[in-house]
């Protein structure tokens, strides 16, 4: 008998166990997954299904894209890398977005909340949802958001703002060529014409002569971008021809601080400026606006140099 009894206690035991383990525990995890996401802005996004991200600002428009291997790509406003670590971090940033209260309804006038033209909208695909991020309140320190078509939000300005990124940051930005070392020698080959400058003893000069006010400001701003520029989008595999680079417009010869010499073609189709560094074989970079007008400034300087110093 008492072996007997002791086996049904055991059976109900293990019933128990059972019922606890495949029954009422996922039935906890479930009521503390919504209690976690109660609150959230998009409680219903799931970061590994989106597919695609747009972001339209006054800063411009970026769309970034899934491709294989979890690796997201830009598609707009040029095809591009994308920086996948970037939209990661803001796909995470967006789906912990929480909100602080509703203020208005869905069908409120949205002009007094900056949402009729919000200063950042995003679409997701995946699942499609969107989000638009409006004025900021009065006491200064949140946001009026809104998902989709839904009410009018309040969130904390420190969640919204790595929204508000230049788009430029969900590009797989490469420095600009020259690397670390520091350029210490520049020589500018147009055609026939050349400049060739050197700093010496902290001084740019021109045939072992400083260089006056407005040619050394220039080849200084110049330099500062070779050193800090990063490349608006990296064209693997181009038609160099396609890019102004055959027959190549300028070329400039960099001598690096660690002793080592760059060569940059640079090539032109409009007001896009283009450059392919080595031996004509990498891929090309469509450089920033700010980078052909500080070239064009050095160009057009007047050759002056102040003897003697």
């Amino acid at each position: 008998m008492k072996f007997k009894a002791t086996c049904g206690f055991l059976a109900v035991f293990a019933t128990l166990a059972a019922y606890l383990f495949l029954v009422d525990e996922p039935r906890q995890q479930a009521r503390q997954h919504q209690l976690e996401r109660r609150g959230l802005v998009l409680p219903e996004l799931e970061p590994g299904a989106v597919t695609a991200v747009t972001l339209h600002s006054a800063k411009g428009t970026v769309r970034v894209e899934r491709g294989e291997g979890d690796v997201w790509n830009v598609t707009a406003p040029v095809p591009d890398r994308g920086n996948t670590n970037r939209v990661r971090s803001l796909l995470a940033d967006i789906g912990t977005l929480r909100a602080e209260r509703a203020v208005a309804g869905a069908d409120a006038n949205l002009e007094p909340y900056g949402l009729v033209d919000p200063e950042l909208l995003v679409a997701l695909e995946g699942p499609a949802l969107s989000l638009a991020v409006g004025g900021v309140t009065p006491a200064g320190d949140a946001r009026y958001l809104r998902a989709g078509n839904g009410p009018v939000l309040v969130v904390k300005s420190q969640q919204v703002t790595s929204l508000l990124l230049d788009p430029d940051a969900l590009r797989r930005r490469k420095p600009l060529l020259v690397g670390a070392w520091p350029v210490r020698g520049v020589e500018v080959i147009r055609g026939q014409e050349s400049r060739s400058y050197d700093q010496i003893g902290g001084v740019w000069r021109r045939g072992g002569e400083a260089l006056e006010t407005a040619e050394g400001a220039a080849l200084q701003a110049l330099v500062t971008v070779l050193e800090t520029t990063a490349a608006d989008q990296v064209i693997d595999a181009p038609d160099a021809a396609a890019y102004g680079l055959e027959p190549m417009a300028i070329k400039l010869a960099v001598a690096l601080d660690g002793g080592s010499r760059q060569e940059i073609a640079l090539g032109q189709l409009g007001s896009q400026r283009y450059a392919r560094a080595g031996d004509g074989t990498g891929p090309v970079y469509a450089l920033p606006i700010a980078f052909g007008e500080t070239l064009e400034a050095l160009l057009s300087a007047p050759e002056t140099t102040a003897p003697g110093r």
